[in-house]
């Protein structure tokens, strides 16, 4: 196992996935730092229940607290898994919404890092 990180997408002084964190409860917040953590220590290695491979390069981690179910979008970069894009999950079926919202994101990312 390799070491490996989390970051926030930003775009000017947006930050998608960390605006969406930081206006969940103190329990709720509390429950998404420990799966943060478990991504941490294991990368693209955690998986189902804790996080899921949805299409193409998006991924969901998965923490839920009571009935409330979040779901967080990222992508991998290397050792570097980037949020775009955060959800309170309602119904049984991911939204198509916050898959395009976060393939759009990833794809905005790398065209920068491309410098396009």
């Amino acid at each position: 196992m390799g070491e490996y990180y989390y970051m926030f997408y930003t775009e000017g002084n947006r930050c998608f996935a960390g605006d969406f964190i930081f206006g969940l409860s103190e329990k709720e917040l509390g429950k998404v730092k420990y799966y943060l953590e478990l991504l941490e220590s294991r990368g693209p290695m955690l998986r189902e229940p804790y996080a899921k491979k949805l299409n193409g390069n998006i991924y969901e981690l998965r923490p839920g607290f009571g009935k409330t179910e979040i779901r967080l979008f990222y992508f991998w970069d290397g050792n570097t898994a980037w949020f775009v894009h955060g959800i309170i999950k309602k119904t049984q079926k991911t939204p198509a919404e916050a898959l395009r919202i976060s393939g759009e994101r990833m794809t905005r990312y790398f065209k920068a890092k491309a410098g396009r």
